[in-house]
């Protein structure tokens, strides 16, 4: 435990395992299994790892991790006290239903921001699970987040549309936090489900892969095992509530991202979530929600690095060419990596950042979302006269939504997208991302380039525009 970081963060979801199923596992173990789970998982106790995946909620708190203690057989306590990890993590995240929902408490300290998978979750449903929480009945109205400096409006995925980043859609109605209605919280976990189902997330004996729509192995990470596609038991959270709970008798009612678009930015994560209600797609542009091990110089994580990703497309992974990419290219066309990328600022439909992506070179990026188009613009600093550098769109498969990607500065003019072909991504295979190129001018060069990506029907493309995907393919 205490030489796997990861384990410590899986040990929570563990001890939150054995107190909510201990009449059926934990009441039924001998006390040596019991004295040996215990032992496991008191290292965990520790400090908490707060810039791993799980942040926060990495340890688990007293009330989680006392079923399986010193005592096996006697009653865990209902401690108010939480534990130095959760005591940062508790109060700050039980109300967040999704995540954009509490625009203050997404991050995680630690050199780069990371929005990790599990903070919300292990804290926020031990508190419920002990009554350090209030009960999971929540009023006919739902009560509002519990950071008040704002009025957020949930934006997420459409149900049938997952966004790999986003994250547990019943913890708001378990905390009694959500700005959600019951019928639009049901909609959003009943629609996820049905989508992995509908496309054979599981294999012949119903078991859960490591992949997405499957076994993909890009997709696994170095610290995945054969359990940690068990981690999804986090959607079924609203199996807790009681029957008559509002969210499994009001009817299902859409969601905010289905009655219109939006853009609003994530300040202290540095993101900018776009959607598009004719076609479903939820854009995340990222500006500074880095993977802790992010480094410059170092080789970029495909799951944290890129500077937008969608419901549709991508990424890309491997050697193909990274989607949603600026970078600089040496002599060879080989091209530099993101690493860190630290937010520069948000505001209303833009969000910025900045990186370094070789020693003495700085990239001032920016997106500014409208409807399903971005610009995307970046100030390249202290590069030597006439590097080349490249930037990439959208991955996206034949049968996939439509990308464009078309030069307004930088860029030369008259050059058309080119596309690249990247191989199999998330969503299949065949895919392709359009790239533009260009070389810098000066110690300071602006490059900037308009993208859109859309699934919902309109006019062809113009002519001096690229575009790849269901309705249009690239010109040879």
């Amino acid at each position: 435990m205490a030489d796997t970081r990861q384990a410590v963060v899986e040990s929570a979801s563990v001890a939150l395992g054995l107190r909510l199923t201990r009449p059926w596992l934990w009441d039924r173990l001998d006390d040596r299994v019991r004295e040996r789970v215990a032992q496991w998982l008191l290292p965990a106790l520790g400090p908490s790892p707060s810039t791993t995946t799980g942040g926060s909620s990495a340890s688990p708190s007293p009330a989680s991790s006392a079923t399986p203690g010193s005592r096996p057989t006697a009653p865990p306590p209902r401690s108010t006290a939480p534990s130095p990890a959760s005591r940062t993590g508790t109060s700050a995240t039980a109300g967040t239903a999704t995540a954009t929902t509490a625009p203050s408490t997404t991050t995680t300290p630690g050199p780069c921001t990371s929005t990790p998978c599990s903070t919300p979750t292990c804290p926020a449903t031990a508190r419920s699970s002990t009554g350090t929480a209030p009960a999971a009945r929540p009023p006919r109205r739902p009560r509002p987040p519990l950071r008040r400096e704002r009025r957020p409006r949930p934006v997420r995925a459409l149900p049938d549309l997952p966004l790999r980043r986003s994250r547990r859609p019943w913890l708001g109605a378990l905390t009694s936090h959500t700005p959600l209605a019951p019928g639009a919280t049901r909609r959003l976990a009943s629609g996820t489900l049905r989508y992995f189902l509908d496309r054979g997330a599981t294999d012949g004996r119903g078991l859960l892969t490591l992949g997405w729509h499957g076994p993909y192995p890009p997709l696994v990470q170095e610290y995945s095992g054969p359990g940690s596609p068990y981690w999804a038991s986090k959607g079924f959270l609203g199996l807790l509530l009681p029957a008559g709970h509002p969210a499994w008798t009001d009817p299902e009612e859409p969601l905010p991202a289905e009655r219109a678009d939006t853009v609003r930015a994530v300040a202290p994560a540095g993101l900018l979530v776009q959607t598009t209600a004719a076609d479903g797609l939820v854009r995340l542009h990222n500006h500074g929600s880095n993977h802790v091990h992010s480094r410059a110089g170092g080789a970029d994580d495909p799951s944290y690095a890129r500077q937008a990703y969608s419901t549709r497309t991508g990424p890309t992974t491997g050697t193909a060419p990274a989607d949603n990419h600026f970078a600089l290219l040496d002599a060879a066309g080989r091209a530099t990596a993101r690493g860190p990328a630290v937010p520069a600022g948000t505001g209303p439909g833009w969000a910025a950042s900045l990186h370094v992506p070789r020693p003495g070179v700085r990239i001032l990026s920016a997106t500014l979302a409208h409807g399903d188009a971005e610009l995307r613009a970046h100030l390249v600093l202290g590069a030597p006269e006439g590097t080349p550098v490249r930037q990439t769109g959208w991955a996206t498969t034949p049968d996939g939504p439509l990308a464009r990607l078309h030069p307004v500065h930088g860029h030369p003019p008259r050059d058309p997208a080119t596309a690249l072909p990247v191989g199999e991504t998330l969503q299949g295979p065949d895919g392709r991302v359009l790239a533009l190129y260009g070389t810098t001018r000066g110690p300071a060069a602006l490059f900037a380039a308009l993208a859109s990506l859309t699934a919902a029907p309109g006019p062809a493309p113009s002519p001096t525009s690229r575009a790849y995907g269901s309705t249009a393919t690239p010109s040879t």
